[in-house]
């Protein structure tokens, strides 16, 4: 599927959306009634979704960049780009 083909479906809006769920349960939960901030349950979000999104978001970035990127390609990665950055700070990690 091309970046243009990902760009309309759904997958970026939800892939944003989960990041930044991940990213608000984590705030807001101080008490952990949810287990978000077990490490065992970070360490599988992180290894099993964040992980990979991350790395296509990547792929994304620099298939954009190659010259397929327009203005609204661009909107849609980095919105998602900073919803994952959000997430990657709640289990951690500083930075994509």
């Amino acid at each position: 599927m091309s970046l243009k083909e990902v760009v309309s479906t759904m997958y970026p809006s939800w892939f944003t959306e989960c990041a930044n769920l991940l990213w608000f349960l984590y705030d807001l939960d101080t008490e952990n009634r949810t287990g978000i901030r077990d490490q065992a349950t970070l360490s599988k979000i992180k290894a099993d979704w964040l992980d990979p999104i991350v790395n296509r978001v990547g792929e994304w970035k620099r298939e954009a960049d190659g010259g397929e990127g327009e203005a609204r390609v661009g909107f849609v990665i980095q919105r998602l780009t900073d919803a994952l950055e959000r997430a990657h700070q709640t289990v951690g990690d500083r930075g994509l």
